[in-house]
């Protein structure tokens, strides 16, 4: 379960965030939502190389080879860069985030297609696995940290405290992986003013199939295509821009507003001042 740092009188500045960001863009170029191109795609099935359990939210431990390590034996024998890209997440993001990992895989699916994922380990949804693409996150280091962003924003929205044991019949609040959100869970917060029943089943309908056919498909509502894909990866590239850009003060875009959610919860500014200084530091 996450323990946010608890409100205080005095109020967060996201001014102490958007210092570390200005430093961070001025460092290596451009934002971080400005990534190398990939020369080429050689997009493959995807293959799991190994799986880590976490100890004591910290250690890798007991490596695994994957399914698909006989298919990439160099890539399974990298254990150096496995260990340098959980430190990298570690750096960034903050254990009471993170406490709830119990796995870290390591796979590959070719380049520039999936660069990583969050993914139940039990039915109740309170112990996760964490994996990233290895080729992905070789290649481009800023592409990185944007995927370690997005992927927090799911164990936050995924995380224990924001679902109940109603049963899927009863609930009438949005589904968090076939889990009821609680009323004030920042998921059910986000689709009760961002989304509707129909949006959300069209979205399980078509599943991850291309977004643009959609009938709520729409560049001024959602900050990137892959954010149409469902409530849960709208919610998360939402939180990306809500990190990594300012706060927008134009708010007559959906997509805007949608950044701009995030500043009602003084938690998550001061998570956000956090997460852009670890960045600043570790981004080198």
């Amino acid at each position: 379960m996450i323990c946010f740092i608890p409100r205080t009188e005095i109020a967060p500045n996201p001014a102490h965030g958007d210092a570390a960001l200005k430093k961070i863009n001025d460092r290596h170029g451009g934002t971080m939502f400005s990534s190398k191109e990939y020369p080429y795609y050689d997009r493959e099935d995807f293959s799991s190389l190994k799986i880590y359990t976490v100890k004591d939210h910290t250690q890798l431990i007991h490596p695994e080879n994957g399914l698909g390590s006989k298919q990439h034996p160099k890539l399974t024998k990298k254990v150096v860069t496995h260990e340098k890209l959980w430190q990298r997440f570690k750096a960034v993001i903050p254990e009471r985030i993170r406490e709830d990992v119990k796995e870290f895989e390591i796979f590959t699916d070719g380049h520039g297609e999936y660069y990583g994922s969050v993914s139940p380990l039990n039915f109740i949804q309170t112990q996760w696995r964490l994996s990233f693409d290895i080729q992905d996150f070789t290649y481009d280091k800023k592409l990185s940290y944007k995927v370690i962003v997005h992927e927090a924003a799911h164990l936050i929205g995924f995380d224990d405290s924001q679902h109940n044991n109603t049963a899927k019949s009863y609930c009438t609040n949005y589904q968090i992986l076939e889990r009821c959100a609680n009323d004030e869970a920042y998921t059910q917060l986000f689709y009760k003013q961002f989304w509707t029943k129909e949006m959300v089943e069209e979205s399980y309908t078509y599943a991850y199939d291309s977004v643009e056919n959609r009938s709520y498909a729409s560049t001024k509502n959602f900050v990137t295509p892959y954010a149409m894909n469902n409530v849960d990866e709208d919610f998360a590239e939402s939180f990306s821009y809500f990190i990594f850009s300012k706060r927008p003060t134009d708010l007559k875009k959906i997509k805007h507003q949608k950044i701009e959610f995030f500043y009602q919860f003084e938690e998550l500014i001061k998570l956000r001042n956090e997460l852009l200084h670890n960045i600043e530091r570790d981004y080198r």
